[in-house]
């Protein structure tokens, strides 16, 4: 039996919040346009960027854009171009087919 103040684990059938994550991001602050993160300008990049810069589940983010695929926009801190570096240099060494130019 679990102890008092000791939350019950959460059930199976309930899968927890891929983006759960997101609510803390610094980019979903009512401050910032969607469309901010899919610039068309490297100035509008630079100022996604600087958002990224000082958010706290970046880690996250990457993860997320790295596991999804999303190859547009700036996620976790990087660019599109960032992210396929780092999957073509991944530690297998074999990059992914969809992502390699």
């Amino acid at each position: 039996m679990p102890e008092p103040d000791t939350p019950d684990p959460k059930p199976p059938s309930q899968p927890r919040d891929p983006l759960a994550w997101a609510w803390h991001a610094a980019c979903a602050s009512k401050a910032y346009v969607a469309g901010a993160w899919f610039a068309d300008t490297r100035e509008q990049e630079r100022r996604a960027l600087a958002v990224c810069g000082g958010c706290k589940v970046r880690r996250e983010c990457l993860a997320y854009a790295l596991d999804h695929d999303e190859s547009a926009g700036v996620w976790g801190g990087t660019t599109p171009d960032d992210r396929r570096a780092i999957l073509l240099y991944r530690p297998s060494g074999q990059p992914r087919p969809s992502l390699a130019r």
